[in-house]
């Protein structure tokens, strides 16, 4: 496949996520313009990522996410839960617990992440760290209290 030099980097990514959902190679230099700034182009990282989650490619997703981790605009509750999920299903539990802390600081209130980061704690057998976060963490009802 010949990707003209002159092809918009939106339909790059676009080109990229399709291809990637039909289980097609990347054309070499496909994304060397996306990939070379995600604080520019996060969101077409992101598609991509997705794409390559889509399709059970996390150790493909997983450099994108981390690259969007690492940007003041991208750095978001959403980001750092969907690395922590890569992490996750690649067997990387510590360093899944620490992006599901991450997505914690970010979003207390996101109990869906509470109980997965207390589920992967207990089989890291860190029962006292599952505890103390069911037991000690916010909930949506406190955050309806401050808000009044």
């Amino acid at each position: 496949l010949e990707v003209p030099e002159e092809m918009p980097v939106d339909l790059r990514a676009k080109l990229a996520v399709g291809l990637v959902h039909l289980g097609e190679p990347l054309p070499e230099g496909l994304l060397a313009s996306v990939f070379s700034n995600p604080d520019e182009y996060g969101d077409l990282f992101l598609d991509i990522a997705d794409a390559h989650c889509d399709v059970g490619e996390y150790s493909k997703a997983l450099p994108l996410l981390t690259s969007l981790t690492h940007t003041h605009k991208y750095s978001q509750a959403g980001v750092w839960l969907k690395h922590a999920e890569c992490l996750h299903l690649l067997g990387e539990l510590e360093a899944a617990s620490e992006s599901y802390c991450k997505v914690l600081e970010l979003a207390p209130y996101h109990t869906d992440t509470r109980l997965t980061l207390a589920t992967l704690y207990s089989q890291m057998n860190q029962l006292d760290d599952a505890l103390a976060l069911l037991e000690g963490g916010p909930t949506a009802s406190d955050g309806l209290r401050e808000a009044e």
